[in-house]
């Protein structure tokens, strides 16, 4: 967290043009309460420096909502094959659980977080993922599984420059499709004029960063 805040600031003094940090979260880092407060207030506090994006999983909270539903987990080489009542499950998880409780605890940590699905004004556009060869040498198709192809912009967020977080992505032709990473993931939008994220200015969080963030 420290090395995030150094980093703006190093930015910010420079008078470089402000790109956005992309913080990916593992959804154990949310799945309790003093973790997610501490999550919540170092996002709220990174924010106010730097453009911010929120990227974050929930494969646990998935796993037991399929199994609440009695639909199998299937899962080829480590990633997971999707077909449409799991895919209901995962949106209904990401988008309508988790996202919730995030952008709801760093809202209450003081920052104006925005919620988002990948399908909303084509924040995330996405098309069906070509099979895979496993280890094991065979082929497998994941099912409703996207690889993403254009990054949208979302005009919301962005003329309100606040930090937002959101979940999933849509093809073009407005159907559905998961992302793969720990079950699928949510991600918010940079403030700027669509700017996009490099891979250089993603930061992965961890356990100890959650630790030191927001006390």
């Amino acid at each position: 967290m420290a090395s995030l805040r150094a980093r703006a600031r190093s930015r910010a003094s420079a008078g470089q043009a402000r790109k956005p940090i992309v913080l990916k979260l593992g959804g154990e880092l949310l799945e309790q309460a003093e973790d997610l407060g501490r999550v919540a207030r170092g996002i709220a506090a990174l924010s106010t420096r730097t453009p911010l994006v929120v990227v974050h999983g929930g494969g646990k909270e998935i796993d037991a909502a399929l199994a609440v539903a009695g639909i199998p987990k299937r899962q080829v080489d480590g990633l997971r094959v999707t077909d449409e009542p799991t895919l209901d499950v995962v949106v209904a998880v990401l988008a309508g659980a988790i996202n919730t409780r995030l952008v709801a605890a760093v809202r209450r940590a003081g920052a104006r977080p925005v919620g988002l699905t990948g399908a909303d004004a084509t924040v995330a556009t996405v098309k069906r993922a070509a099979p895979i060869t496993t280890v094991a040498g065979e082929r497998v198709d994941l099912g409703l599984v996207g690889a993403p192809v254009e990054n949208g912009r979302a005009r919301r967020a962005r003329e309100n420059d606040r930090p937002d977080e959101r979940s999933r992505g849509g093809t073009a032709d407005q159907g559905r499709n998961g992302e793969q990473g720990d079950g699928g993931q949510a991600a918010g939008m940079p403030r700027g004029p669509g700017r996009r994220c490099s891979r250089r200015h993603h930061r992965k969080w961890t356990r100890d960063d959650v630790r030191r963030a927001g006390g």
